[in-house]
């Protein structure tokens, strides 16, 4: 069928047809993903081991090499590669372009499990993650206080505004703030004394743990009764774990040779904000979500975030990635819009009829909005 006598013979037809693609075509344009990079089929899976106290060197003997060793069983490996520094270790393994991921990943993580069993005693599981180029930070939220101190404002940001992003902001990635070290207590050993003392680190260490814990003591039966009584052996003051006894049956307490100190962990780097020390959260979306969707979420929830802290304490969206997306978008548009005018302008100069000049310009748009429907 010759589909210009068709067209002729049914207008009604193809109006119908023209109103559904125009319509379809919005549709599928507001529910297109508009991302700042392409989506890319990534085949790489990070391994983050981390084991405090440990130097790069025997991170690398006594933790990558068995994970190493040990992803030898996995199907489609391209590549390993591992850095090592202090505490941490990444692995980067990439795999050969049509792998199936989520096989990949499920082979790695029982492999990584699998060596385990011979690291040393209390190595935590790794972090296990699929990176993609899609997955990219689109702004930050930047907390700030002339009065907070860092350490106080990384717990606001971790156990406050970490959990709201991901309930209030679909298509987003948990990430950890950054701007501020790790608290820790510090136990400062006096060797001297512990030698004066007939005692060792271990001995410490020991006295921590035996001094320091939650144990169940049983029921208490009372009539028809029976409440659960939990022996609370917790301190709820830093100082107080210099009055753990390092023996039985001696006045000898941890403070007698050692110092307490409520301190922070090895500094590895510092946000800066205007010039002033801030913790911040990079916003970081999802492959699959839209870039300018995430960060209108972000937008309308900050007042949800700004809620849960306390006085003095300001958080701010910065270092917003979507207006270039936005610029880009709109960059498209004008040039189309150029392209449809000039071409009706030569329609017109040439043939001098103005119905062929706007059934030009409507094509245009409507070949695009039907290849994004088709899309």
């Amino acid at each position: 069928m010759n589909p210009i006598r068709f067209a002729m013979r049914h207008p009604i037809t193809m109006f119908m047809i023209v109103v559904a693609l125009f319509g379809f075509g919005g549709l599928a344009i507001s529910k297109m993903r508009i991302d700042i990079f392409p989506q890319f089929n990534n085949p790489e899976i990070y391994i983050i081991q981390n084991y405090n106290g440990m130097s790069p060197d025997q991170i690398e003997g006594l933790l990558v090499n068995q994970i190493e060793t040990n992803l030898q069983y996995v199907d489609g490996i391209k590549k390993v590669e591992s850095q090592c520094i202090q505490q941490i270790a990444l692995i980067k393994v990439s795999f050969f372009p049509g792998t199936d991921m989520a096989e990949a990943m499920a082979s790695v993580v029982a492999q990584v499990n699998r060596a385990e069993a011979f690291q040393p005693k209390g190595v935590l599981p790794p972090q296990i993650m699929r990176m993609d180029p899609g997955s990219v930070p689109i702004g930050y939220l930047v907390l700030t206080s002339p009065t907070t101190s860092l350490g106080k404002l990384a717990d606001l940001a971790q156990y406050r505004i970490r959990p709201l992003i991901q309930t209030e902001v679909p298509g987003t990635v948990g990430t950890a703030p950054f701007g501020s070290n790790i608290r820790s207590i510090v136990i400062t050993v006096d060797p001297d004394r512990l030698r004066s003392y007939n005692l060792s680190t271990e001995d410490v260490s020991k006295a921590l743990m035996e001094g320091n814990v939650v144990i169940p003591a049983g029921n208490l039966y009372l009539k028809d009764q029976m409440p659960m009584v939990p022996t609370n052996a917790m301190v709820d003051d830093i100082q107080k774990i210099g009055q753990i006894p390092l023996r039985a049956n001696r006045n000898l307490y941890i403070h007698d040779v050692a110092t307490i100190a409520d301190a922070t962990d090895i500094n590895y780097g510092y946000a800066m904000v205007n010039g002033k020390r801030s913790v911040f959260i990079p916003i970081v979306k999802k492959n699959t979500a839209s870039a300018l969707t995430v960060a209108n979420d972000v937008r309308k929830a900050m007042p949800r975030f700004q809620s849960v802290l306390p006085e003095g304490v300001e958080i701010r969206y910065e270092f917003d990635q979507t207006p270039m997306v936005v610029e880009a978008i709109r960059s498209v548009a004008t040039e189309g819009a150029i392209g449809a005018g000039l071409t009706g302008l030569m329609v017109l100069i040439f043939l001098r009829d103005w119905r062929s000049v706007i059934v030009v310009v409507f094509n245009i748009p409507l070949a695009l909005l039907g290849s994004l429907f088709a899309l």
